[in-house]
């Protein structure tokens, strides 16, 4: 038994198995093509039929059973792409801030940044962890052992702080080279 699943008599199973019988290709090719890989959406499939199975009663109440599984697969998708955070694994402060690094894996502190008052430690690795490293936020939560919210939230923040940060220094900097002038 899986979680909080009640045991399935016979003609559940049967329910069921036919379900992702007559579903499965179609499930398995709408998966892909949010997923954009095959493995995700195997696992996308797999995870909706335990959700069936787990609400089975809801799922065999549904005046459309293929719709309620449709639907589940699309809970589905979206909670697996938000837990990846496709769009969030790196973060981008702007065109006129990029800089070139020449060895993306070499992020070894800059100390002008960690001791200028830019930025921490502590968000120098979140960020690095994320920007230059490609780490996912679930992959960098579960390295920090922390919540998936928690390390958006932290990441977030450093971020903020970042930019608040580079922004005065920026200010500071055209400042002074006007007086040089």
């Amino acid at each position: 038994m899986i979680g909080n699943m009640k045991r399935l008599t016979a003609s559940d199973l049967e329910y069921i198995e036919g379900l992702y019988r007559e579903m499965y290709t179609l499930m398995f090719y709408y998966a892909k093509k949010i997923l954009l890989k095959e493995a995700l959406a195997e696992e996308a499939v797999q995870e909706t039929f335990v959700t069936a199975c787990q609400r089975l009663d809801s799922l065999k109440s549904s005046p459309n059973p293929q719709g309620w599984i449709m639907n589940a697969l699309k809970h589905v998708t979206n909670k697996i792409k938000e837990t990846r955070n496709m769009h969030s694994r790196y973060f981008l402060l702007g065109d006129s801030t990029l800089s070139v690094v020449a060895d993306p894996k070499a992020h070894h502190p800059d100390p002008a940044l960690l001791y200028d008052g830019l930025i921490s430690q502590e968000d120098y690795y979140l960020l690095s962890r994320i920007g230059v490293d490609g780490y996912s936020i679930l992959e960098l939560a579960d390295e920090l052992d922390i919540s998936l919210a928690a390390c958006r939230k932290r990441i977030q923040r450093a971020r903020e702080r970042f930019r608040a940060q580079y922004g005065r220094e920026i200010a500071r900097v055209e400042r002074n080279k006007k007086k040089d002038r």
